[in-house]
């Protein structure tokens, strides 16, 4: 999810409501749209040892979890995304200049407020009216689901297209984020890292790939497995022509990270990537190649 002033804003205005209800010390903020670091991890560890906000996150794609994400979202924003100062101050959020909208029911006059609303509408409570056929409200909550929706849906197709943003070939890989890294070393001591059966794994194992992203920025990431893939610059090995690619196992990309020039080169500059990609594949259980 792409975090926005908007969106920041109305999960912000909420939190100290929602502290209360939970029956914990409410936090007051330095700012109405943005995190400081500090507010962002005393968040983040809030959350951590709330069982119940735990079990929703993890549900992923139950009705608590439309819930919770933006909030861990919001926090993953303004830990690894958001510029901030030396002392963990957030800088303030940039002009907006994506499309305006006209008059609507929903009162909201650009792209991005539109987009937040209908983030934010699935985080509150009475939002179970829309999953609920025999709520009184729920035709309604339908109707203005559905009419939102429609109006992003309209707005973004006739929106012009955004200027690309990817590096054109032969342009320098931006330098590594020294604070990413070392967020990243400090993670992998964490002991939910190396153990899949610890509840706070899959938290941690986000927070090293969204560290990973703002230390490399470009770099993949293993889709649907925990961990961070090799850089694109370790390229696999050759294969006859016409074969079909293999499916890349734990002990494959461990194979080629050691191949990797920069393995045994500390001078090397993508030496710390590739030392921290074998040991996030490490971390994985080990695999073995399927049969031919």
């Amino acid at each position: 999810m792409t975090m926005s002033r908007a969106l920041a804003q109305l999960l912000i205005r909420d939190l100290p409501q929602i502290q209360k209800l939970a029956g914990v010390d409410v936090m007051t903020f330095a700012h109405p749209d943005r995190l400081t670091r500090a507010e962002a991890e005393k968040l983040l560890d809030w959350g951590r040892s709330e069982r119940r906000l735990r079990d929703a996150y993890a549900s992923k794609g139950g009705a608590g979890f439309a819930q919770v994400k933006p909030f861990f979202d919001l926090i993953q924003h303004f830990l690894h995304a958001h510029p901030q100062d030396a002392a963990g101050a957030p800088a303030e959020w940039p002009a907006y200049t994506g499309p305006k909208l006209a008059d609507n029911p929903f009162g909201v006059t650009t792209l991005e407020e539109a987009e937040a609303r209908m983030t934010w509408a699935q985080t509150r409570p009475e939002y179970a009216a829309f999953f609920d056929g025999k709520h009184p409200e729920h035709a309604a909550y339908v109707k203005d689901a559905t009419e939102l929706n429609e109006l992003i849906a309209n707005t973004r197709a006739s929106a012009p297209p955004a200027a690309p943003t990817t590096p054109t070939p032969g342009e320098n890989s931006p330098t590594p984020s020294r604070d990413a890294q070392r967020r990243i070393r400090e993670l992998m001591q964490n002991p939910a890292f190396k153990n899949r059966a610890h509840p706070d794994h899959e938290s941690v194992m986000e927070d090293v790939r969204a560290a990973y992203a703002e230390a490399y920025p470009g770099e993949a990431t293993a889709p649907g497995a925990p961990g961070v893939a090799p850089p694109a610059s370790a390229a696999p090995p050759a294969r006859p022509a016409g074969a079909a690619p293999p499916a890349q196992t734990r002990e494959m990309r461990l194979a080629e990270l050691k191949a990797h020039p920069a393995y045994g080169n500390r001078s090397h500059p993508e030496h710390a990537r590739v030392i921290e990609a074998e040991l996030v594949a490490l971390a994985e259980p080990p695999t073995t190649p399927s049969a031919a």
